[in-house]
């Protein structure tokens, strides 16, 4: 077998199917540098691609509404580097400002659960409020269901909450509660 250039090689690799995924990411890296103002850049870091949504962590939650009124300006100056696959939105966060950025696609086993948080189901305009009502109850039912059990209180709880505090948020802050009335010295 001849040696092949790294040259070739990498180019061999880079249009491998498997690689989409990086590639596409790459491909927004470099259009975010050319398209996004200096001063936006140096305030935020790309953290990851959620299928068409890009996820970008800022240093503030003043970064993150700042820059979420400007995201339709910004995302169009990307989309006009990316004509093949246009992002269809910017989310800006700054609760991963200090974590390291992950891979753009993680495994398989290592993804959080999309979870279909849709609007109710469809009620006709001239529906009464009892048959609204209804329906917003089932809607929350069925979100309920996909939820995994508080361990305390074993109650529906957003899968976040519980990979932060190992409870739903319910019994987070009963627990910070008691924790503070006990620092204080009330009975």
């Amino acid at each position: 077998m001849p040696l092949q250039s790294l040259e070739r090689l990498l180019a061999d690799w880079q249009k491998d199917p498997r690689w989409r995924a990086l590639r596409r990411y790459q491909e927004i890296i470099q259009a975010w540098r050319r398209a996004i103002p200096p001063d936006v850049q140096t305030e935020t870091r790309l953290l990851r691609l959620q299928g068409d949504v890009l996820w970008i962590a800022v240093p503030s939650a003043v970064w993150a509404q700042t820059l979420t009124l400007r995201r339709y300006q910004l995302l169009a100056a990307l989309n006009a580097y990316l004509p093949e696959e246009p992002l269809k939105d910017l989310r800006f966060s700054p609760l991963s400002w200090r974590e390291p950025a992950p891979p753009a696609e993680p495994a398989p086993d290592q993804r959080r659960s999309n979870l279909d948080f849709s609007g109710p189901d469809p009620v006709p305009a001239d529906a009464d409020l009892k048959t609204v009502f209804n329906a917003w109850t089932d809607t929350l039912a069925r979100r309920a269901q996909l939820l995994p059990p508080c361990p305390r209180c074993q109650t529906p709880a957003l899968p976040w909450e519980l990979e932060r505090w190992n409870c739903c948020a319910h019994c987070a802050r009963r627990r910070w509660q008691k924790n503070l009335s006990q620092d204080r010295g009330a009975p």
